[in-house]
């Protein structure tokens, strides 16, 4: 039976799903699968060491190629990165637990997968897709997902598949850029980036 989701808000690096018992919402976040790339430098050394793709895709046409770090990351030498020039009080570097807070709804908070291993699918270029799966198959009354776009905003259309072979379609959703400041609708803006 398709169900219809009422709400989407637009890295896909994780999503959190709720459910309704006794009369209120709870939202968790979920496992999921289909990550492709590993874009958050962790722990010690050289950014290369941590990560397998930039999430900006400067790296491919030349530019510095940025990565998102954790609060662990330190450098080859032992040095605290700077955010490549950025304060990190403007900055700041993920939380070594992967739990990001909504700042549109506290109650929501979604958990990116390890920054050990892929942690985000990475869709680069107009016509690239990809599908994220939950680990483990759940029902839920509502689906949020976080997603980030580099060097500017992006237009996708996200489609949500259900077990019974239906699917609901969001065409249109706007990812904003993850390193731009004010921005209306996000669940975390303006954060550090190594090279």
């Amino acid at each position: 039976m398709k169900k219809s989701f009422t709400r989407i808000f637009t890295l896909l690096l994780a999503l959190a799903w709720g459910s309704t018992a006794w009369g209120q919402t709870t939202y968790t976040p979920v496992a999921l699968t289909g990550f492709t790339e590993d874009i958050i430098a962790n722990g010690a050394g050289a950014v290369s060491a941590s990560t397998t793709a930039d999430i900006d895709g400067a790296a491919a046409t030349g530019g510095s190629g940025y990565c998102l770090m954790a609060q662990d990351y330190v450098g080859p030498n032992g040095q605290v990165p700077n955010t490549s020039g950025f304060p990190a009080s403007t900055h700041p570097a993920l939380e070594t637990s992967g739990l990001i807070t909504s700042a549109l709804n506290s109650a929501i908070s979604y958990q990116l997968a390890s920054y050990s291993a892929s942690n985000a699918l990475r869709l680069y270029g107009a016509a690239a897709t990809g599908t994220l799966a939950f680990a483990t198959p759940r029902a839920a009354n509502e689906l949020y997902v976080i997603g980030t776009s580099g060097n500017a905003a992006s237009v996708l259309t996200v489609t949500v598949n259900f077990a019974d072979g239906t699917s609901q379609v969001f065409a249109s959703q706007t990812i904003a850029d993850w390193f731009a400041a004010s921005q209306t609708n996000v669940v975390r803006e303006r954060l550090g980036r190594v090279s």
